[in-house]
């Protein structure tokens, strides 16, 4: 967008230089290709009183998919951000049978998760309350579903 308004203030006669935060053009959406440690990375940040804040961080690579908000004070001292995580299929196949069924969203594992600290030393929480009604949902949906076609069987035989 910065780029495109650029284009046009320079088509309507008016001198432009675009300044850019990173060593490179793209705002806040960056694919990466061959190797790169992720492959998508984006989200819209609000900057005011020393802290950068987020609701849509979204970072994306071979293994795992990271939708967040959150905030970080630009000094580093603090970050805080709220979010799912949800593991590829191949990583989510790796799992034991018993976690994939339990903790399972549309076939991979998800979890919910919270990041807070400071830029230089963080930790990563998991919400075990949200993935135990999570489990336990999809328990109760898995023996429901048996006990139908169970049911079911019996009255198709006759």
């Amino acid at each position: 967008a910065g780029m495109l308004a650029a284009y046009e203030l320079e088509k309507a006669g008016y001198s432009v230089r675009i300044l850019e935060y990173q060593d490179r053009a793209g705002g806040r959406n960056w694919s990466l290709r061959g190797g790169d440690k992720f492959t998508e990375m984006g989200g819209a940040l609000s900057i005011a009183a020393g802290t950068a804040s987020t609701p849509d961080l979204h970072f994306i690579s071979k293994d795992i998919r990271l939708d967040a908000g959150g905030a970080l004070k630009l000094d580093g001292s603090a970050v805080t951000v709220q979010g799912i995580v949800q593991l590829s299929e191949e990583l989510s196949k790796q799992a034991n049978p018993a976690i994939v069924r339990a903790l399972q969203a549309n076939g991979q594992i998800t979890l919910p998760i919270t990041v807070r600290g400071t830029a230089q030393k963080y930790q990563i929480e998991i919400d075990t309350t949200a993935l135990a009604r999570r489990a336990l949902t999809n328990e109760a949906k898995t023996q429901a579903t048996d006990a139908v076609k169970r049911g079911l069987g019996g009255l198709l035989r006759r």
